[in-house]
């Protein structure tokens, strides 16, 4: 019988979320988010008064935008930074900035920063070949200077999780940390696989607000690992190959 080529990626971030919004356990990490339109984004600015508007089917942080209300209002993209006195001139901005394709938007989170960079943590869960969800190790990803997203090919750096919690948290309350989100990670896979039942693995991108709270960003479902193999610790780069190996022999294919 020939091996079945099972197809794990899920491209929209819209489709995904809409499934882990059902399950209230994993909804109140979740930072509200909508299909964008014009009327959203006024709503979204009125009430969080920072939102990211991203392309539903992007990845590497590639399209996303941040726009920001104060006394005037914002858009920033890759390094570059806008003002504008009315919202249509900011909505006009924005709509040069978008392709032609489907794009949601996301309530801002005020990430925790190192040297002024804002951080998250990129959570790495896979199916063993016991068909257990378990953690593959967690990331920090640090932004480049002056970027608005911490995704590697934005020029992010890696770095431990302890190494970036460490002026927030003790080191046991770090441990208690990776304990949470390696729990949250599980149970968010196993929530997407009963939806998408070819998803094997998960990479969890997890910001943390300056009240210490998790927020899920977003969930991948074909995750890079070549970033991984850089680091001089290639612990978490080997088990996720291992468990990868695995899944070719099954028949899987890391695809669109």
């Amino acid at each position: 019988m020939p091996r079945r080529k099972f197809n794990s990626y899920i491209p929209s971030k819209w489709a995904k979320t809409k499934v882990l919004n059902k399950h209230s356990h994993i909804q109140k990490y979740i930072p509200t988010t909508s299909l964008f339109s014009k009327d959203e984004l006024r709503k979204y600015l009125n009430r969080y008064r920072v939102v990211f508007i991203k392309p539903d089917t992007g990845s590497k942080g590639k399209g996303i935008l941040q726009a920001e209300i104060d006394s005037k209002y914002h858009l920033k993209w890759n390094t570059q930074h806008k003002s504008f006195r009315t919202y249509n001139g900011l909505f006009s901005k924005l709509k040069e900035r978008m392709t032609n394709r489907k794009y949601v938007i996301q309530k801002g989170i005020h990430l925790l920063t190192s040297d002024g960079r804002p951080f998250d943590f990129r959570v790495m869960i896979q199916r063993n070949k016991d068909g257990v969800w378990e953690e593959s190790g967690i990331i920090g990803r640090l932004a480049s200077k002056n970027k608005i997203v911490t995704n590697g090919a934005q020029g992010a750096t890696l770095h431990p999780i302890h190494t970036l919690l460490e002026p927030y948290l003790s080191e046991s309350e770090i441990d208690g940390y990776v304990s949470l989100l390696y729990d949250l990670g599980k149970q968010t896979a196993k929530k997407l696989r009963k939806k998408f039942p070819d998803v094997w693995e998960i990479g969890m991108d997890v910001g943390i607000d300056n009240e210490l709270r998790p927020w899920i960003i977003e969930v991948n479902t074909r995750p890079e690992y070549e970033p991984l193999s850089k680091l001089e610790d290639k612990t978490i780069y080997r088990k996720l190959v291992k468990n990868w190996k695995y899944k070719q022999k099954l028949g899987y294919k890391r695809y669109k």
